[in-house]
């Protein structure tokens, strides 16, 4: 019926009824009985632990341990001469080490014994986070109440991480100016010794500048150039201009930064004919607000409405998104119906409010995620994993990257 059960049973050779009861004590021993010095702790009744004082630790030749014949599993355990891998499948059986040899040269056996250890809290701070708990990590780092922080190359900008001392590359940057951007995080502080420490993996790029080294660390650092008529930026733009004229013609879409009007209600539907009608005023505000000295451009962009077709057309930009954004809403009210049918009143609720929260959206930033009006950064065309919606941190982490 369980795996403690069936474990039970087999290392100590007992009947069904005889392991029940064996395991009742064992529970009732340490849940319930007052008397016992090793009762475990608990602060809502619900979840259980061992509190700190009343574990006891052998180290090296103070320990007695075991070894399994077959699996070399190592234990201070010894029920019956078993492995205490049996519940994974192993049968061997236990033979007694010499500890003081065994531990002589264990690396953690004499680190447990040094007197040098300290606390290391690792937090692990990705552009997953969301901004609030990136931020938390941010702050506790500085304080001192998170010793490490592992962190995507994202982490190279715009985060403030107080006196960095040390810097782990677990791998060679591409170029030398990235690998000054990372590693020059540390040391900035007047009292600071920085100390920068990079893995080579098994790659030709990392193998050549680990022969040679010099080139990576005191490397050219080329200029940064930027394409001014780079079209990916001047397509964002122009989509923000035709949206910007569209409401200030019509406000009431707009709705201080409220997305209900323009996307839930479907108000975008006239938007598009708006555009299909090429309007006049739309075209003579392109000419007079995004100056292009690329011909091919200025016909495709300015000059014409062929860009009508990437933005609105069937495969197009916004397209895309407003129609996965209808798939979504029409996925969590059929939920919603379907939970509501079987009568689970709670996994309706969940649905509800997810629903909802989903619906809600600052039209900006909606239009900002799906690739449509200029953001700070490069631009990108960016995926979003949708976590499970009833998930306890839905807010706390950003699933979006780009394609």
């Amino acid at each position: 019926r369980s795996n403690k059960l069936k474990l039970t049973k087999k290392i100590l050779n007992l009947d069904d009824d005889k392991a029940v009861e064996v395991l009742e004590n064992y529970w009732k021993y340490v849940l319930v009985e007052t008397q016992n010095t090793f009762k475990l702790g608990t602060e809502d009744g619900k979840g259980y632990f061992m509190p700190a004082n009343n574990f006891k630790i052998n180290l090296g030749k103070n320990a007695t341990l075991w070894k399994c014949n077959k699996c070399g599993k190592v234990t201070q355990f010894n029920i019956g001469g078993n492995c205490i891998q049996q519940i994974n499948g192993c049968e061997g059986k236990l033979e007694k080490l010499n500890s003081e040899d065994f531990c002589k040269d264990n690396h953690f056996a004499n680190l447990y014994q040094s007197e040098k250890i300290t606390p290391l809290f690792v937090k692990e701070h990705t552009a997953q986070l969301a901004k609030k708990e990136a931020l938390e990590y941010q702050q506790q780092f500085i304080r001192k109440e998170i010793n490490a922080l592992s962190c995507s190359t994202t982490f190279e900008m715009g985060v403030d991480v107080g006196d960095l001392e040390t810097v782990f590359l677990r791998n060679i940057p591409p170029l030398a100016s990235n690998y000054a951007q990372r590693v020059g995080r540390a040391g900035r502080s007047i009292d600071a010794a920085a100390f920068a420490l990079t893995f080579a993996r098994l790659s030709s790029h990392d193998f050549t500048f680990f022969d040679r080294p010099e080139e990576m660390i005191n490397g050219t650092i080329s200029p940064p150039n930027f394409a001014l008529e780079n079209e990916k930026i001047l397509k964002r733009h122009i989509y923000a201009v035709a949206i910007s004229l569209y409401l200030r013609l019509n406000p009431n879409l707009y709705a201080g930064n409220n997305a209900k009007a323009f996307i839930n209600e479907k108000g975008y539907k006239v938007f598009i004919e708006w555009l299909k009608s090429k309007p006049q005023d739309l075209s003579d505000l392109l000419r007079d607000s995004i100056s292009i000295t690329n011909p091919q451009l200025k016909d495709k962009y300015i000059n014409s409405y062929d860009w009508l077709d990437e933005f609105c057309g069937e495969q197009g930009t916004f397209s895309k998104i407003i129609n996965e954004f209808e798939q979504n809403v029409d996925y969590l009210k059929k939920e919603y119906d379907s939970a509501m049918e079987a009568r689970d009143d709670r996994t309706a609720a969940a649905f509800k409010r997810n629903l909802e929260r989903y619906q809600k959206n600052d039209l900006i930033d909606f239009l900002v995620r799906g690739n449509i009006l200029p953001k700070y950064g490069f631009p990108i065309d960016s995926v979003e994993l949708t976590q499970n919606i009833a998930a306890n941190n839905f807010k706390s982490l950003n699933l979006s990257r780009d394609l």
